[in-house]
């Protein structure tokens, strides 16, 4: 009876840890071709692969433990127990594959685990569906993935009822709490720094665990520049950006990377009218000045051929907007 809690929990745990090892073997597989790495680090990848995997598997649990906690003994190993773990397990199924396939088309968007990207998704829950909804053939992607649930509960639904007592509610709420003293364990001993395993951004991405990267993106409530972006040194950056800047007007600090200028203007006073249009994922192919022939967006054309009209700007972070590439 003293691993009671642990012998129902197991099927889960496996089944987690499986599809989480599967999907790392074809993620490692999709991206052979830009993956350098030897095979120590690659075998570091998946080893700390799997410690963050475990590590994500206590929170993952932690409703069905909280559900077999306060389910009173008598009705543990009843067929009303037996009917509710076969629907949780079913459930657990087909929300860890919808993940996988979550993640599949994040990595195909951005070549990374989630991260906080994936937050920012979360949070604009209406644009992103509706972009989803019109990219996807969504139902036929939830039906594949009710099969796949399917077939893989079938097989393993005989592992879900262990033989054995059951303990009281006291001795089950010593094993919840050496559960989540596990739990707790893993969480502070883990960091997604961690996962820099080598020197190639694949691994080490590879090594990571999604759900994991979702909610310590969500915590941390930021994303690591320097990690994702291309970045130059910063020294060479200042110098070429002071270089650039129009000559008549004399820099008012001495700190190279200071662009505080003394701008004046011979003449009257100009008061002109400046309006700034922001769009977010608003491409320049879009636009007749660049090139379209749909006339997507005359109103902006006209306003380009009319205006002071900046033509050669660079954004601060790659076009796949959190994405990297080597």
């Amino acid at each position: 009876m003293r691993a009671y809690l642990f012998r129902r929990a197991a099927p889960f745990a496996a089944a987690y840890l499986f599809l989480q090892c599967v999907f790392r073997i074809v993620l490692f597989l999709r991206e052979r071709a830009n993956i350098d790495a030897g095979v120590g680090d690659a075998l570091r990848a998946f080893a700390i692969g799997g410690f963050f995997d475990v590590a994500a598997l206590g929170f993952m649990l932690l409703p069905l433990v909280a559900y077999l906690l306060f389910l009173p003994s008598r009705r543990h190993l009843g067929n009303g127990d037996r009917r509710t773990t076969a629907v949780l397990y079913a459930l657990f199924l087909f929300l860890m594959l919808f993940d996988l396939a979550a993640e599949w088309a994040f990595w195909d968007e951005f070549a990374t685990r989630f991260n906080f990207i994936a937050v920012d998704y979360l949070i604009y829950t209406q644009e992103v569906l509706g972009n989803i909804w019109e990219s996807y053939p969504v139902p036929m992607l939830l039906g594949l993935l009710a099969l796949g649930a399917a077939l893989l509960y079938w097989p393993s639904r005989r592992f879900l009822m262990p033989q054995g007592g059951v303990p009281s509610f006291r001795g089950r709420l010593v094993q919840t709490g050496v559960w989540a003293a596990a739990t707790a364990a893993l969480f502070f001993a883990s960091s997604l720094d961690q996962t820099v395993v080598s020197r190639n951004q694949y691994v080490n991405e590879i090594a990571g665990d999604g759900l994991y990267g979702l909610f310590s993106a969500f915590r941390q409530n930021e994303l690591d520049y320097a990690r994702f972006y291309r970045t130059e040194d910063t020294a060479l950056v200042s110098a070429r950006v002071r270089s650039l800047l129009q000559k008549d007007a004399p820099f008012l600090d001495a700190n190279p990377d200071s662009i505080t200028r003394a701008i004046r203007h011979e003449g009257p006073e100009k008061r002109m009218s400046v309006v700034l249009v922001v769009m977010e994922s608003m491409s320049a192919e879009y636009m007749g000045t660049f090139g379209n022939t749909l006339n997507i967006t005359p109103n902006l054309d006209r306003l380009a051929k009319e205006s002071l009209f900046f033509s050669n700007l660079y954004a601060t972070g790659p076009a796949r907007c959190g994405g990297w590439r080597r």
